[in-house]
């Protein structure tokens, strides 16, 4: 057992809290991901690892009250450092039982996941903001988009009003129905799409 907490140790953030969600252990990895040494954390509640609207919730109760019941909980939890910046991690809470069956302890393994959280939401971000453009560019100019071969793959309504067909009309059609046929045969049109 206290080989396979060595290596847990090596390679986690580790901590423990007593049955009143009291800290009573934090390991080097933990310590240095959230800012504190072990004796700033030793007997301090859980609570200062959370955002106090978090804290002070009915959800952060249940999830007590469930690891009270014995129950583990896994999943990726944002918690916040001594600075107060958020920290996400991809935790596990394991209720230790005594050889009765009675719980004493709380051990949460834990790996810092925040530059992939962050990183996802950055994406997600730049996502929906390159999707507000696309529709605020749709809903205030005529939008068309051609494939390499020259042929029709998209055309918004303002678009379609403009020259007068449907969307379904125009989808597959080459960019040339849309010129005049003198200029479609020129030299100019070859070097435009050029």
């Amino acid at each position: 057992m206290r080989s396979r907490m060595e290596a847990l140790n090596k390679s986690n953030a580790v901590i423990e809290f007593d049955t009143n969600r009291k800290i009573i252990f934090a390991n080097e990895i933990f310590c240095k991901v959230f800012g504190y040494d072990t004796e700033q954390l030793k007997g301090q509640e859980h609570r200062m690892l959370v955002k106090p609207e978090y804290a002070a919730s009915a959800e952060y109760e249940a999830f007590w009250k469930t690891l009270l019941s014995g129950e583990n909980l896994q999943a990726q939890y944002e918690r916040v450092r001594k600075d107060g910046s958020v920290v996400w991690l991809e935790a596990t809470y394991n209720p230790v039982f005594d050889s009765n069956g009675k719980i004493v302890r709380i051990l949460k393994i834990a790996t810092d996941i925040t530059n992939k959280v962050l990183m996802g939401i950055e994406i997600r971000n730049k996502e929906q903001d390159m999707r507000s453009r696309m529709d605020a560019l749709n809903k205030s100019n005529a939008v068309i988009e051609f494939d390499t071969n020259r042929k029709i793959i998209f055309a918004n309504e303002i678009f379609c009003k403009v020259f007068g067909y449907d969307t379904e009309q125009l989808k597959g059609q080459e960019h040339r129905m849309l010129v005049k046929p003198e200029y479609a045969a020129s030299a100019e049109y070859e070097a435009f799409w050029k």
